[in-house]
């Protein structure tokens, strides 16, 4: 998750699948709880329901103290919590994300990457990619902007 994908989602605000939370606390591991159970989310801890950033002081401990606490708090665990978590299982929170979510989100990163290319970094097959990139157009999620050779995607 880079910081112009954070800034887009701040922008956009909370959906069904984006929660701003000011502090980590028992509603936050709630919503990761939902996000979990349903077709995934993200939630950004430190950022008011209006979008507006707060912030939040992280210690040294802090992001393993939230995955203690969330383990303590749910069963079945939504994710073992190992001693190499980084500040990144922050931001990905328990986020399950489909296919067509990871594919935008390379086309986001990179809007002249081929079929292929995605196939390969997603471990699925050419025609599989070919398939989402189509409903993903129909959805109004994609467009592709000039000639197949030439062109780019524009992830919306």
């Amino acid at each position: 998750m880079n910081k112009q994908f954070v800034l887009d989602l701040l922008k956009k605000g909370e959906s069904e699948v984006v929660e701003f939370k000011t502090t980590f606390d028992q509603a936050t591991i709630e919503t990761l709880t939902a996000f979990a159970n349903t077709k995934g989310g993200t939630v950004i801890v430190g950022v008011k329901n209006t979008g507006n950033i707060n912030g939040i002081q992280l210690g040294k401990e802090t992001v393993q103290q939230w995955l203690n606490q969330i383990k303590a708090s749910t069963f079945p665990f939504l994710f073992k919590v190992t001693q190499k978590t980084t500040q990144k299982a922050t931001q990905k929170t328990t986020r399950k994300k489909v296919t067509k979510d990871k594919i935008l989100d390379a086309l986001r990163e990179n809007p002249k990457i081929t079929r292929d290319e995605i196939a390969s970094m997603l471990g699925k097959s050419p025609n599989t990619i070919k398939e989402h990139l189509a409903r993903l157009k129909a959805e109004g999620r994609l467009e592709r902007i000039g000639s197949d050779r030439e062109g780019y995607w524009k992830a919306k």
